[in-house]
C-alpha cells in the first residue's frame, strides 16, 4: 500500500488488521518521534487508535556546559569564592541534587503507585499537520473498510 503523503509522516507496517504510521518530531530527534497504531480486533469487532511515544524521565536540572569558561572568568576577577562555589556546584552538587530529585521520585512511584510525566511533540509547519491529520483519516478509512470487509465475509 502506498501512502498519500510523505513530508515526516511515514506507513510503517500494514499487517492486514493493524496499520502503524511514524509521525516525527519538527524538533529533528527521532527519540521524541509518535507512532499511530489502528488495529482492529475482529473477535470483538472493535476498533483501536494507539499512539506510541518514549517518554523520558526529567530530572529536572540543567547543568551549565560552560561551567568551567564561569570558573576562570570569576578566578581572572579575583572572585575565589564564588569561582568555588560555580566549579562545586556545576561538579559535585549537580550530580547530588540530580541523584536526590530521581530518588524521590523512585519513592513516589513505590508508595504511590504512578508518577506523572509528561513529553513534547512538535508540527510547526501547515504541510507536517495536514500530513498527521492525513495519516490518521487513511489509518481510518483502511480499517473501516477492513472491518466492512470482514462482517460482509461473516454474512
Amino acid at each position: 500500500m502506498k501512502s498519500k503523503f510523505s513530508k515526516r509522516v511515514m506507513l510503517v507496517n500494514d499487517y492486514g488488521d493493524s496499520i502503524t504510521y511514524r509521525c516525527a518530531c519538527d524538533c529533528g530527534e527521532a527519540e521524541h518521534d509518535v507512532y499511530i497504531d489502528f488495529e482492529y480486533d475482529k473477535k470483538m469487532s472493535m476498533l483501536f487508535l494507539n499512539f506510541y511515544k518514549d517518554i523520558y524521565f526529567f530530572d529536572g536540572f540543567r547543568q551549565n556546559v560552560l561551567w568551567f569558561d564561569d570558573v576562570i572568568k570569576k578566578v581572572k576577577e579575583k572572585m575565589y569564592k564564588e569561582a568555588i562555589y560555580d566549579f562545586l556546584d556545576d561538579t559535585l552538587f549537580y550530580y547530588w541534587k540530580n541523584f536526590r530529585y530521581r530518588l524521590r521520585k523512585a519513592v513516589r512511584i513505590i508508595f504511590t503507585g504512578y508518577l506523572e510525566m509528561n513529553d513534547e511533540f512538535i508540527l510547526q509547519d501547515i504541510e507536517h499537520i495536514d500530513n498527521f491529520i492525513k495519516a490518521l483519516e487513511e489509518g481510518k478509512n483502511l480499517i473501516l473498510e477492513r472491518e466492512r470487509v470482514s462482517h460482509e465475509s461473516k454474512t
